[in-house]
């Protein structure tokens, strides 16, 4: 049976059904296909940060066990080669192997050794005291007695004359060295400037190993009292290339000297080199030569720095290892075990190797941390990542940065990933930005889901103003209509009371004479006639309205 509605609520029901709740549904199974193609996006992109954290990882573990093997088979020709050939290799190898920073050794009594390693100084107590063979004693004698006379008597010209005889009389190489100490100490007390020249060039050339008091080498304090007394007779410009000259060769390890007296040698030299600046270096000259000084304290700065990052590690790995329980026993097989110690701020990546050679030896590689952080792993990303919009870190073992891309994330993390083997103890975090609005809906395929939204809004509006339309014009044609038919009754009315009234009194003979009836007949006729016009007209009208005849107005 049919439901009784009004218009209005037809064409509602009729929009709501027709147009509406398909629109709707479409629109619903669009937006289910965008969350299903963003949730597979983000699924293949999770998928590509993850083969990119397991590549960055298996390239960063071949690379090791390529430097790893290069230097085992280093090691097995060890014994066969003399130092300065071992020397040449262990460059070679470090050229070829950049991920090699330094070589260290692990002896059985638990003490660490670095092979070649640039260091400016050694740790306290690590360089032992030569021995030293005693001087006949009347050699002995003969200094007491140049001793004597150059201290108490200052009698100069007997004591230059007592440590020549004892000098002639000793064939030891330290105690030469010593005894020609003395001799350019009493010629510069003589004012014997030339003389003593002579004997610290002597001294700096034949003796410059030869240890003093406290470990000094002779060499060292010679170069050093000649530079001091060229500034004394004003030769500032020989001065300048003494004083540089030694600064260098102490930079570079010319002697090895542990920590205390390579600092006080080191600003005694420096000091001499300002007080040179600030008098004896013409002006025209001053700027070269503050240039070439600073090189040199910036050379000793980096390389401090490298060194007390050496012996700090040198000094305390062993506690550091015993804290975790490491072992260096036959577990050391095959040569490798990768570590990574941290002491104080500093992070240390250690791979242990037994020389098969001999089997008792542990060696190891100090992986170059700054290498490794500055030039590999970006490169290996570099070369990896494809999308601009991938962003990645890699943090330490507690969560500092260590490297990162040049633009800070900004999206949502998608891969955290540890290396091989968790060495180093980093993680490697992949970010995805966002992607935009016009990029993630123009230019991707969910672009199609897009256009949907747009073709289903579009539909949905344009049907609601034809409902719209349709409705008001409905409204206004019912109007009308009710506007003419009220209008027609009204029109209708007033010649059908005229009829009835006048045939009333007709019909009940109450018209006394025949002139009054023919006026009422008169009446009568002309509003039948005007009855017919209506009629007419009303006719005419709905043939209008049907497309029957056309009508000029």
């Amino acid at each position: 049976m049919a439901l009784n509605l009004p218009k209005r609520t037809r064409i509602v029901l009729l929009f709501l059904v027709g147009i509406a709740l398909p629109s709707l549904l479409l629109g619903y199974l669009a937006f289910r296909g965008v969350q299903n193609d963003r949730a597979l996006l983000e699924k293949n992109r999770a998928n590509e940060h993850r083969g990119l954290a397991e590549k960055v990882s298996q390239s960063l573990d071949d690379r090791l066990r390529a430097a790893e093997q290069a230097f085992q088979e280093f090691l097995l020709k060890r014994d066969s080669d003399n130092r300065s050939e071992m020397i040449v290799r262990f460059d070679n190898l470090k050229t070829k192997n950049p991920l090699i920073g330094e070589v260290l050794t692990i002896l059985n009594s638990r003490q660490i050794r670095f092979f070649e390693a640039p260091l400016l100084f050694h740790a306290s107590g690590s360089i032992p005291s030569p021995g030293l063979s005693s001087p006949d004693s009347s050699v002995v004698r003969l200094l007491q007695q140049g001793e004597q006379m150059e201290f108490q008597k200052k009698d100069y010209q007997k004591a230059l004359a007592l440590y020549r005889q004892a000098l002639r009389r000793t064939s030891d190489h330290h105690t030469c060295g010593d005894v020609l100490s003395k001799i350019a100490r009493v010629q510069k007390k003589a004012k014997l400037f030339q003389d003593t020249m002579n004997t610290y060039q002597t001294l700096g050339a034949d003796y410059s190993r030869v240890q003093i008091t406290e470990g000094i080498p002779l060499g060292l304090a010679a170069r050093l009292e000649m530079g001091v007394l060229l500034v004394e007779i004003e030769d500032f410009a020989k001065a300048w290339d003494v004083f540089t000259q030694l600064y260098q060769d102490l930079i570079n390890g010319e002697w090895m000297l542990e920590e205390e007296p390579f600092n006080f040698y080191s600003t005694r030299i420096r000091d001499s080199i300002f007080g040179l600046l600030s008098e004896g270096i013409p002006p025209e000259q001053l700027q070269s030569h503050e240039s070439q000084f600073q090189e040199l304290m910036d050379k000793e700065n980096i390389k401090r720095e490298g060194t007390e990052r050496l012996l700090l590690f040198q000094v305390n790995a062993f506690t550091e290892w015993e804290h975790e329980a490491l072992p260096f026993g036959e577990d050391i097989t095959e040569g490798k075990q990768r570590l990574t110690v941290e002491i104080g701020t500093n992070e240390y990546l250690v791979s242990l190797l037994r020389n098969n050679s001999t089997g008792e030896e542990i060696w190891g590689l100090l992986i170059d941390s700054s290498y490794l952080k500055n030039s590999f792993l970006p490169n290996v990303i570099q070369m990896s990542i494809s999308s601009e919009d991938t962003d990645w870190i890699i943090r330490g073992r507690n969560r500092e940065l260590i490297l990162a891309s040049a633009n800070p994330p900004t999206g949502s993390l998608t891969v955290k990933s540890d290396f091989i083997g968790n060495f180093p103890n980093w993680t490697m975090e992949f970010y995805q930005a966002d992607p935009r609005f016009l990029e993630d809906f123009l230019v991707s395929r969910r672009g199609i889901y897009f256009y949907m939204f747009i073709l289903i809004a579009g539909i949905l509006v344009f049907g609601l103003i034809l409902t719209i339309r349709s409705f008001t014009r409905e409204m206004e044609l019912s109007r009308m209509k009710s506007d003419f038919v009220s209008t027609v009754s009204h029109e209708f009315k007033s010649p059908l009371t005229s009829i009835r009234q006048i045939a009333e009194m007709l019909h009940a003979g109450r018209v006394p004479s025949e002139e009054r009836r023919q006026k009422y007949y008169d009446v009568l006729l002309e509003q039948s006639e005007r009855l017919s016009l209506l009629t007419e007209n009303v006719l005419s009208f709905a043939k209008m309205e049907e497309g029957k005849r056309e009508f000029v107005f």
